[in-house]
């Protein structure tokens, strides 16, 4: 596509080579899949290869990209991950260590950025994160501090945004909060405060959190369950105690006189128990029983006369117990027992007419044993047997015909007992047996061809945190043999090398956080002796050492947020005595110490956002009595200190995206008259101060990906009326403004991968036609422009995009797909004409999904798979040409 214009030098990108194959061996994957979240078009399940117990998987879809994220638990032990939640472009999660007990980490696709978010129970003791849901930009879950008792917490996937939210007051216990259910401007939930297990609410804060209403007075309490939001309002099943009305529908706008029964279905004391709540065209459908004693299909539209059975299936005692309910299109599926035949697929649009039986799965008495509908589209995935072919997969459109076996996986009688389904990435994906054993990722698009095995081959080392160093590019990566461990590679496969075995055999020392500070690198590192600590080397074996035990202990000091300033690198670490404080390292054992008990004594400052500008270090730190806030240090303890206490008292600012302008920091910070809000700062208390207020009033803008190019600071913003759209600023409130509406309206943007090429930012960005496509400005809107409409027409031609800016000869390396070869390698001088993919790695319509490109020489390096060898490095030789 083009050729290469006149801006180029006489060097451009060549061919891409696989530098080496580190890993040749090729795992045998079995997913758990109990428990899967999307993020970035990747679909995240617990697997085990065999060699590290249960732990973190992500897929693509393709067998080169079924990848291990990271050994949470180093070794074979298993990491006990569960209840997967997106929030803020990081996946958060539960899991164990083995070092930390179980808490609360995040990812974001990768072994560097899977880390613990925060140890809230300190030691091995584990806090328990349970019941993850978004709500208001943050992310609620109920969690044990082992002070409090079992609360409800929050967190906006930052150390210092993750706080309790209330301490519901109980004597003989803790409230335990459960069934959070976010309905109107409310997260619903239940829990206990000496009044039995009733309904509470919170608005996220904790003069917001309260009991919504005693429905059974005394200490037994209504214990709510099934809650379904619907149109704004929530609805629940609550027994109000047998001299009432028994266990009946309920309903609340989250004030007590507007939580009341919506109908006494079983009159009297007697309890209908409504179960299964489900949500169809607006009204809420449910099994309950009634008078008659038979448990049946309901719906409701929220009043008491608007409460009906839907259809009588099995008249008399006996019921037909509606249970899975599902729904598909306008349709709602559920299993259910008719007069004749057992259990079995049963369909309804809300009529007793159209209450029917879809199809007799199992012919005669026998029940076809349905279980983990799902409903996609206009269509109901199931598992289920037929009595010939076992537990499999099954569909059902609606109609008998086309209620048919999807695949025989596993092929005769035996059973492929798919589980745990789940629609993305445009596909089915469950975990399924095809030999009685194993049992693996499955994908399907509903047909038999495409009913398929995702991934049982080769993953690739994987290598991550690729760093250049002296004509070399060092990165961790897996052989298969000696675990995760630091790596080095001159661009050839003979000088691709491993540096050190830190710690031997399979489970490797997983290096992290590796930055470059002259001739040494630093990195986090296990070697099972001393824990996980700090780490340097000299690109040697014999030059790879521990640099100092910080925390003589089993699980070490888990250094974090290494940065270099000056002479000196920075970084967080944790002990015994002082908690997670702020140190500094010269490369030796007596050179490295803490710079600032920050907190005081056992209490964590948690530093993060470690920035190095003007010879000094900023971070986010926080302290009891003032909250996460903006710290500033020189190296010595008495120059080390809180910049200025932003959110007023114990409410933290949680300063981000530190980034230094012509000597001023600027920062996204949240108060609490302007909300999360563009910040700047000389250093000093009085030159910390509010840009501007672009959402006016205590709504957020919330400013990220700040990023300065020449005399301007650019970065995203929302200011409630545009969207999520490119910002720029000169540090005035009137110099702040957008640099344009790239989606009309209310549409958001949302720019992605900011990259400054000789004076010039290009990232992505969606207009609302062209799908998400690459774009450039001079910080002008009418110099706002899309370089290149790579895929046309709506679909996004760069989607998850990795950028790398060659300077010298004005060039822009980026992954992106022109719909015909996948997601590959392409380079941009700035204009179409001059725009062109770089080879094809992953042949044809697949994808080699190339990223952590860094350039060292006349080489860029990066990752990608090829669809044989899984995800190893690669190299991007930069080759001289022809001038034009």
């Amino acid at each position: 596509m083009g050729s290469v214009s006149r801006k180029a030098s006489l060097l451009a990108p060549g061919t891409p080579e696989l530098v080496r194959d580190v890993r040749t061996t090729a795992p045998t994957l079995t997913a758990s899949f109990y428990f899967s979240g999307e993020l970035d078009g990747a679909l995240y399940f617990l697997g085990n290869d065999g060699s590290s117990g249960e732990e973190l998987w992500k897929t693509d879809g393709t067998a080169a990209g079924t990848v291990l994220v990271k050994d949470v638990c180093p070794g074979a032990n298993s990491a006990t991950i569960n209840s997967f939640t997106p929030i803020n472009g990081v996946l958060v999660f539960s899991a164990n260590d083995c070092t930390h007990g179980q808490e609360l980490w995040k990812t974001d696709g990768t072994a560097a950025g899977t880390v613990l978010l925060r140890d809230i129970r300190p030691g091995l003791d584990s806090s328990t994160p349970s019941a993850l849901v978004p709500f208001n930009g943050a992310l609620y879950f109920v969690a044990d501090d082992g002070s409090t008792g079992r609360e409800l917490w929050k967190t906006d996937g930052t150390v210092a945004g993750t706080v309790r939210v209330a301490d519901v007051p109980y004597g003989p216990g803790t409230a335990s909060p459960d069934n959070l259910t976010v309905a109107g401007s409310y997260l619903f939930f239940t829990g206990q405060d000496g009044s039995g297990r009733e309904l509470w609410r919170t608005d996220g804060t904790a003069a917001g959190t309260l009991r919504v209403r005693d429905i059974q007075a005394g200490a037994t309490g209504s214990t709510p369950q099934y809650l379904r939001a619907m149109n704004g309002i929530l609805y629940f099943s609550a027994d109000a105690g047998l001299s009432s009305s028994g266990r009946e529908l309920w309903r609340s706008d989250g004030t007590s006189a507007g939580t009341y029964l919506v109908r006494n279905i079983e009159s009297g004391q007697y309890s209908s128990s409504p179960e299964n709540l489900v949500v169809m065209n607006g009204l809420l459908y449910f099994s309950a029983y009634d008078s008659t004693g038979n448990r049946e299909l309901w719906r409701s539209d929220g009043s008491e006369s608007g409460t009906v059975r839907v259809a009588d299936i099995v008249s008399g005692q006996n019921g037909s117990s509606p249970s899975a309910l599902t729904v598909a299109g306008s349709v709602l599926y559920f299993t259910a027992t008719g007069d004749t035949g057992g259990r079995e697929l049963w369909k309804s649009d809300g009529t007793a007419a159209g209450t029917v039986r879809v199809k007799d799965i199992f012919p005669g008495s026998s029940s076809s044993s349905i279980s983990y509908p799902t409903g996609v589209g206009n269509t109901v995935y199931f598992t289920a047997t037929d009595g010939v072919s076992g537990k499999e997969l099954w569909k059902s459109d609606g109609t008998e015909a086309g209620t048919v076996l999807v695949k025989d996986i596993y092929v005769g009688s035996g059973a492929g007992n798919p589980i745990n389904t789940v629609y993305a990435l445009g596909s089915l994906y469950f975990a399924a047996t095809h030999d009685g054993s194993s049992r693996r990722l499955w994908k399907s698009d509903g047909t038999e061809a495409g009913t398929v095995a995702v991934s049982t081959g080769a993953s690739g080392s994987a290598p991550e945190s690729l760093t250049g160093m002296n004509g070399a590019v060092y990165f961790t990566a897996d052989d298969g043999v000696n675990g995760r461990e630091l790596w080095k590679s001159d661009g050839t496969s003979t000088g691709t090398v491993l540096v050190k075995d830190v710690q031997a055999g399979a489970p490797g020392s997983h290096p992290e956080s590796v930055i470059r500070l002259g001739n040494t690198l630093y990195f986090a590192a296990n070697d099972h002796s001393n824990g996980r600590e700090l780490w340097m080397s000299d690109g040697t074996s014999a030059g790879t050492v521990l640099v100092r035990d910080i925390w003589s202990s089993f699980s070490g000091s888990f250094p974090g947020g290494l940065t270099a300033v000056g002479s000196f690198v920075y970084f967080s670490a944790g002990e015994s005595q002082y908690g997670r404080e702020l140190w500094r390292t010269d490369g030796t054992s007596s050179g490295t110490v803490r710079v600032k008990d920050i907190a005081y004594l056992t209490a964590s400052s948690h530093p993060q956002e470690l920035k190095s500008i003007g010879g000094l270090l900023y971070c986010a730190a926080e302290t009891p009595s003032f909250g996460s806030e903006l710290w500033r240090s020189d190296g010595t303890s008495s120059g080390t200190f809180q910049v200025k206490d932003i959110g007023a008292g114990a409410s933290a600012s949680a300063p981000r995206e530190v980034t230094s302008l012509g000597g001023v920091l600027y920062f996204s910070a949240q108060d609490s008259v302007a909300g999360r809000e563009l910040w700047k700062s000389d250093g000093t208390l009085a030159g910390t101060v509010l840009v501007a207020d672009l959402r006016a009033g205590v709504a957020s803008s919330s400013p990220e990906t700040l990023i300065a190019v020449g005399s301007a600071l650019f970065f995203i913003a929302d200011d409630g009326v545009s969207g999520r759209e490119l910002w720029k600023t000169d540090g005035t409130a009137a110099g702040t403004v957008q640099v344009a509406d790239l989606w009309p309206g209310a549409g958001s943007a949302s720019p992605k991968g900011l990259t400054v090429l000789n004076g010039v930012l290009y990232f992505t960005a969606e207009d609302g036609v062209s799908g998400r496509e690459l774009w450039k400005t001079d910080g002008t809107a009418a110099g706002t422009v899309r370089v290149v409409d790579l895929h046309a027409g709506a679909a996004s031609g760069v989607g998850a995009v990795s950028m790398l800016a060659l300077e010298a000869e004005g060039l822009l390396l980026f992954t992106g797909s022109d719909g015909v070869s996948g997601t590959e390698l392409w380079v941009t001088d700035g204009t179409e004409s001059g725009t062109w993919r770089v080879g094809d790695v992953a042949p044809g319509a697949s994808s080699s999904f190339p990223r952590s490109l860094v350039r060292e020489g006349d080489t860029v390096f990066f990752t990608a798979e090829d669809g044989m060898s899984g995800r190893e490095l690669w190299r991007l030789p930069l080759v001289t040409i022809a001038s034009p």
